[in-house]
């Protein structure tokens, strides 16, 4: 009776590792038969994630099946057991990273407010935590902020200019903003520091002055309104702005998600536009500015409880990592070897870089006025398309050498510094680490050096 009973255990045994490799067959063709839709490229069909994950889930397949066959039944508890201790591990893990995430929280934060001349900008005297935007936790940093009185992310500035101040005045988006590193080490402030420390000592009285009027997801048509409308009255000597393909894209976008919770989803057109008309730069205003508004103001009722900070949702700690397991990495590796970087930002058409040069002259032209020297800070290699990037570089400097405008080439010293093995980015989040605002302060450093240095020259 014995032996009948494990006669039958092993033939059952058999059946389930002979059914398993008839299921791993059938997955194997239906596999092949797929093809990666996106990014082909094993064979012209299948990208590297999908090859390697086909591979190990067939693999998976026929080793339960020789498992079965060599083990029988005893092999359904070593299964089980292997699924128990990864169960366990995995508890465990998840444990830890809840407690983790308790001791680091992470904020939903509305600290840009509706701003009809620019669209929007940071509410003065405002103070938050930033730690990011992906998480529910705060995964690389946590930040204390605050906007000063004039409504920019920046320490406490005063106009008129006193006697013997130079001004620079930075104009950027989120990246010249810097909320993911503390103030004293965000380029605009370590650019201050040096500036004091080299130019101002050779001087003697001389004092510099950087002023901060970055903001989060503007474009270089901000760039144009921001200056109009704030950074003027501050009378700075020199004007930086960060130009890259993705900037430009904005000049011509009207509608923004971003960091504006107020939109609920919503292509709300709430970004100032520009656009060209028989050759003549043409402005329009942000036409759901009221609607904005108001969706704030709602939401600053209902689910922000009257302020404009709150906790995000607790969420399963292992989620992201149990989700991606290592796709991202792979592709970016398929891409490398394939001779190209992943981005989601398309490359810069040539009407909408013909508008934006056109808003750089007409910036150019307000700031000689004001007699203060332009100079754009290049990153386009950085922001733009993979395709465009050295194209778009090349256009920009010949563009500035005509026209007799400053030429910072940000992507040089951020390309020396990754040659170096300085990471310049945060790991999760794609701005600036306080490596790369250290970069980008000295590639700021460096044309200003020789901008003054020409300038004493020619006096």
């Amino acid at each position: 009776m014995a032996d009948s009973e494990g006669t039958m255990t092993a033939q059952g045994s058999k059946r389930f590792g002979s059914a398993l490799r008839v299921a791993a067959v059938v997955v194997l063709v239906g596999l092949a038969t797929h093809q990666s839709a996106r990014y082909p490229w094993i064979w012209g069909r299948y990208s590297l994630p999908y090859f390697v994950y086909g591979l190990a889930l067939v693999g998976a397949l026929f080793f339960l099946a020789a498992l079965f066959r060599r083990f029988g039944g005893r092999a359904g508890i070593l299964v089980l057991a292997g699924v128990m201790a990864l169960s366990g591990v995995a508890l465990v893990a998840e444990l830890a990273g809840q407690v983790y995430a308790w001791f680091h929280p992470c904020y939903q934060v509305l600290y840009l407010m509706p701003d009809r001349a620019t669209g929007w900008k940071p509410v003065p005297k405002f103070q938050w935590t930033c730690s990011g935007y992906v998480d529910w936790y705060a995964r690389e940093f946590s930040v204390p902020c605050e906007a000063n009185s004039h409504g920019f992310v920046d320490v406490e500035h005063h106009g008129p200019k006193p006697a013997g101040v130079v001004r620079v005045a930075l104009l950027g988006d989120s990246f010249v903003e810097a909320l993911q590193v503390p103030l004293p080490k965000r380029a605009a402030r370590l650019l201050e520091q040096r500036l004091n420390t080299a130019q101002g000592a050779s001087l003697g009285t001389v004092r510099y002055e950087v002023l901060n009027f970055g903001v989060s997801n503007f474009s270089v048509g901000q760039y144009l309104l921001v200056w109009e409308e704030y950074v003027r009255k501050f009378s700075p000597d020199y004007v930086l702005v960060f130009v890259g393909g993705l900037h430009m894209d904005r000049t011509v976008a009207p509608s923004e998600c971003g960091q504006f919770s107020a939109t609920q989803g919503r292509q709300l057109e709430i970004r100032p536009v520009f656009g060209m008309e028989s050759g003549q730069l043409v402005r329009q205003p942000a036409r759901d500015y009221e609607e904005f508004c108001k969706l704030q103001e709602m939401l600053i009722r209902t689910e922000f409880g009257g302020g404009r900070i709150r906790s995000r949702t607790q969420e399963i700690f292992l989620r992201p990592y149990l989700s991606c397991l290592g796709y991202s990495s792979l592709l970016n590796l398929q891409l490398h070897w394939q001779g190209r970087v992943k981005t989601a930002v398309p490359d810069v058409g040539a009407d909408v870089l013909a508008i934006n040069l056109r808003v750089i002259e007409e910036l150019q032209q307000s700031v000689n006025q004001a007699r203060a020297v332009l100079a754009v800070m290049d990153v386009s290699q950085e922001m733009a398309g993979w395709r465009q990037g050295a194209e778009l570089s090349e256009r920009l400097r010949a563009f500035c050498a005509g026209r007799g405008i400053g030429y910072v080439p940000v992507d040089a010293e951020v390309k020396a510094a990754r040659g170096k093995g300085i990471e310049v980015r945060w790991r999760h989040d794609p701005h600036f680490n306080e490596a790369g605002n250290r970069v980008f302060a000295d590639a700021m450093h460096r044309w200003l050096d020789s901008a003054t240095t020409q300038k004493r020259t020619a006096e």
